[in-house]
């Protein structure tokens, strides 16, 4: 009976144990995407935008952001989705937070959540939140442009789980007509600040993760009235711009942090064909944390036996 109510008592301190400590001390995800420069370059001169102009025809403009944190859906001003078919139009949705939206997650982001696309959230995670933000503006294949896609998710303790996610969705028709050449050779060009990071900090035995990731890529063909004259088919995703991490432990904690110009293979085009081009970008961000404090009490209860045992032993 003595030795009963030891056992017992052993498993009451596990127990207690398990519960004073957090299974994960802190589990972030952050993927983060700013393009600063879009343009068709001159193969022969990467720093000079394609002689003559590009007319944009038409243009439809689509932009997407969410967030979830355990369950419950993020809320911002407007619209979650918003679409555009004004050539050139600001596409602007509202940053989406989900969990604990207050002074102090706002100030992990310098003060300003809104169309943040510099700011980086810090490991290990002191917040639990999730948030979702878009932003485009501006010319397409002119160099200057601006679209940000952010999806960040944090929590600093067990039994939370949450994500965020952000899309934009960019598809146009233009022609190019060159004033100084029938034809013209360039590259398009991309200018971006990716950052992609996940973060788990395991204390105790846990089922937690970390993902994170990010895409961009572009398509361009020929709908020339005579065909697309050998032009073929232009497919740019740069390899930095398409990742995915995953961490379950610290042991796999990562970061991407990339800024920088990428340009596509050569093409050559012609005065007077039109093309069609899509661009997708994309942001994602997912984090769970599942403590499993009944193992705990089973630890100590294992290591009570084994000392059981060893005293039985040298009796």
């Amino acid at each position: 009976m003595t030795m009963f109510r030891k056992v017992l008592g052993a498993a009451a301190v596990a127990a207690a144990f398990a519960s004073a400590m957090p299974a994960v001390a802190s589990t972030v995800a952050i993927a983060d995407m700013n393009i600063f420069a879009l343009g068709l370059f001159d193969a022969a001169d990467l720093n000079t935008i394609a002689p003559g102009s590009i007319v944009i025809h038409s243009e439809s403009r689509t932009g997407n952001a969410t967030s979830s944190y355990n369950g419950v859906q993020g809320t911002g001003v407007g619209s979650n989705n918003l679409v555009s078919n004004v050539v050139g139009a600001s596409v602007d949705v509202k940053h989406r937070c989900a969990g604990a939206c207050g002074a102090a997650t706002l100030a992990l982001y310098g003060g300003n959540m809104e169309n943040n696309g510099i700011t980086h959230l810090a490991t290990p995670g002191t917040q639990n939140f999730a948030l979702g933000d878009m932003f485009i503006s501006g010319g397409v294949l002119g160099g200057g442009i601006s679209g940000m896609t952010r999806a960040n998710a944090m929590s600093s303790g067990p039994d939370n789980e949450g994500n965020g996610n952000a899309t934009i969705l960019n598809t146009a028709s233009y022609s190019s007509d060159f004033s100084t050449a029938t034809t013209f050779t360039g590259k398009i060009g991309v200018g971006a600040d990716s950052w992609l990071q996940v973060f788990v900090d395991s204390m105790l035995p846990t089922k937690g993760s970390a993902s994170a990731g990010f895409g961009w890529n572009v398509k361009v063909t020929s709908i020339g009235t005579f065909g697309d004259a050998g032009f073929g088919t232009l497919s740019f995703a740069p390899s930095d711009l398409n990742q995915g991490l995953l961490s379950t432990s610290f042991s796999e904690n990562q970061v991407l942090n990339n800024i920088g110009m990428y340009y596509s293979d050569t093409k050559t085009f012609k005065e007077g064909f039109r093309y069609n081009f899509t661009i997708n970008q994309s942001s994602n961000a997912n984090i769970s944390e599942i403590p499993e404090p009944a193992s705990l009490s089973l630890v100590g209860l294992a290591l009570l036996g084994a000392g059981f045992a060893r005293r039985r032993a040298a009796k």
